[in-house]
């Protein structure tokens, strides 16, 4: 068995962040030969010709889905004879979940949870909602680094997502009102939660 990250690469995120608390609550230091902080996804093809044939990849949030689905595509096109794989989550968009139970990926979330205005508004109230929260995103920047702002409206997929885990990294599924740093001039914004990433 092997507990991994869902990040593809060795930058730190969410998920080697709950690896690291499970290590201890599950006694686990013997699972990650190669440290814990090391194994990513794209080590998978390693650990198997190592040995490993049981994969469960770990992650703090699932938002669209599409990146699991990406994940499991990468999986599948590798052709590891008798590996089993299975996806992880604390929480995640229900959405997200069926897109991925619909394509058959073996996905587990502790808390699921409904679109922040769309799952839980009709009619002329949802309308109303959504031409408030459109206009609050126009008072953002349309840019801020290499990220744009129309991938991330009402959340990256429009994900429209209410989650922030205590010490970690806000997903970019949330309503960006809340962590997009830039203004419409391109000056910086005081937000209500930072969000790290390498193109923001």
């Amino acid at each position: 068995l092997c507990v991994m990250r869902s990040k593809n690469d060795k930058e730190s995120d969410g998920s080697q962040q709950i690896i690291n608390e499970l290590k201890i609550a599950l006694e686990m230091n013997n699972r990650f030969k190669y440290g814990y902080s090391s194994v990513c996804f794209e080590d998978i093809e390693r650990l198997y010709k190592k040995g490993y044939r049981h994969f469960i990849v770990i992650d703090d949030f699932i938002g669209s889905g599409k990146t699991v689905n990406a994940r499991y595509k990468y999986f599948q096109d590798r052709h590891l004879q008798g590996a089993t794989i299975g996806f992880y989550f604390l929480a995640g968009m229900a959405k997200g979940i069926s897109y991925c139970k619909n394509r058959n990926i073996p996905v587990h979330c502790c808390k699921i949870m409904h679109k922040g205005i769309n799952g839980h508004f009709r009619k002329e109230e949802l309308l109303q909602r959504i031409r408030i929260m459109r206009y609050f995103e126009s008072l953002l920047g349309k840019e801020s680094g290499t990220a744009e702002l129309k991938e991330n409206t009402f959340g990256y997929g429009y994900a429209e997502a209410l989650y922030c885990r205590q010490f970690g990294n806000i997903p970019n599924s949330v309503f960006p009102i809340f962590w997009w740093n830039k203004k419409t001039d391109g000056s910086d914004r005081k937000t209500v939660f930072r969000r790290v990433q390498d193109a923001y």
